[in-house]
C-alpha cells in the first residue's frame, strides 16, 4: 500500500552506487463483528538502508511511506498500538566524510477505525519518517522529514463499507 522511497543517485562515475529506498508499509484490513486488539498492528515504512558500495559520496535513499490500517467492527476493544508510520531516510557518510546527501523520510500512512461500539483504548501512529543523517563536512546535507499521515475513528460505518459483508456484520 505505502510507496517505496526513491533511490539515492550518484553522479561521481560509480556504477550502481547510491542507497536504495525503503519499502512501503502494508495494507491491513480487519472486518469482524467483534475485534479485540491487544498486540501491535504495524504497517510501517522501512528505513532506507545505507549504500554498501565503496565508490562516491553514498547518497541515502528515501524512507518508505507508511501503509494503511482499516478496522471495521460492530464492537472494538483493546489497547494495541496501530502504526502506519513512515520510514527514516537513509544515512549518507559522504565521500571522505565531506560530501553527501541523506535521504528524506517517508510520509506517514493512514489509520482508520469504524466501530459502532468503540471501547478501544490504544493509540494511533501515522507519524512521518525522520530525514536521514549525513556526514559532518561542509557539503553534507541531512534529509528532510516526511509529512504526517492521517488517523480517524468514527462510530458510524460509511455506506461504501456496508457493502463489504463479514458474517452478517
Amino acid at each position: 500500500m505505502g510507496g517505496g522511497g526513491g533511490a539515492g543517485g550518484n553522479s561521481s562515475g560509480c556504477a550502481n552506487a547510491g542507497g536504495r529506498g525503503g519499502a512501503g508499509g502494508a495494507a491491513i484490513v480487519l472486518l469482524a463483528k467483534a475485534v479485540q486488539l491487544d498486540g501491535p498492528i504495524t504497517a510501517t515504512g522501512e528505513t532506507a538502508p545505507q549504500d554498501p558500495n565503496n565508490c562516491g559520496y553514498h547518497p541515502g535513499g528515501g524512507g518508505g511511506s507508511g501503509g494503511a490500517i482499516v478496522i471495521r467492527a460492530a464492537t472494538l476493544s483493546g489497547k494495541a498500538q496501530l502504526a502506519a508510520a513512515g520510514g527514516t531516510g537513509g544515512f549518507s557518510p559522504g565521500q571522505n566524510n565531506d560530501w553527501g546527501w541523506a535521504g528524506g523520510g517517508g510520509g506517514g500512512g493512514r489509520v482508520k477505525v469504524f466501530a459502532t461500539t468503540d471501547n478501544f483504548g490504544g493509540g494511533f501512529d501515522a507519524s512521518p519518517g525522520q530525514g536521514g543523517g549525513a556526514c559532518m563536512g561542509g557539503n553534507c546535507f541531512a534529509g528532510m522529514p516526511g509529512v504526517i499521515g492521517t488517523t480517524s475513528r468514527s462510530n458510524s460505518i460509511p455506506n461504501n463499507w456496508n457493502t463489504i459483508n463479514c458474517g452478517g456484520l
